[in-house]
């Protein structure tokens, strides 16, 4: 393993942060174990105080939930189990989706660069196939954007590609 260097450490720092897993750092970043908790011991590295505050409610809404399971009868305790890994599918689901989406943004931007798409139809199509896509991938924050004027939109697109 390579000695790390500080702008390694600060992006790995940045990540701690944010509350990635001491597992997917070392493994991000080809870090061992040891070296990564002494790093963070050593220098008191803490969580933001939004991951924090998130973790703080996580454990207040996962002990009300052990609470009602506990309390559950059996049918109770199945419908339960069968909600949460319908949820956990779902969030597995919109992951994919979310990097299906990226995934053909990008080639959306090529076609556009490349002159693939050249009137004013065809990028409204490209347009519409990444908001039906990100509708599904999130369908709580839809993409919005405005087709009226499609020169508009192809600047508009060509800029976020760049």
């Amino acid at each position: 393993m390579a000695r790390i260097s500080s702008h390694i450490w600060a992006e790995i720092k940045k990540d701690f942060e944010k509350g990635m897993s001491q597992a997917n750092i070392r493994k991000k970043y080809d870090v061992g174990a040891g070296t990564l908790g002494n790093k963070i011991k050593r220098d008191g590295w803490r969580l933001s105080q939004e991951q924090t505050a998130i973790l703080s409610e996580f454990e207040e809404v996962s002990v009300k939930i052990s609470e009602s399971f506990h309390n559950a009868n059996d049918i109770q305790k199945k419908e339960m189990s069968e909600r949460t890994l319908t949820i956990l599918e779902d969030n597995e689901l919109m992951a994919n989706n979310r990097k299906l989406a990226k995934a053909f943004q990008g080639l959306i931007g090529q076609g556009i660069r490349g002159n693939v798409y050249k009137t004013a139809s065809d990028i409204k199509a490209g347009v519409s196939s990444i908001k039906d896509i990100e509708n599904i991938a999130n369908p709580k924050d839809a993409v919005v954007v405005n087709n009226t004027n499609a020169q508009q939109v192809k600047l508009g697109l060509e800029d976020f590609y760049e």
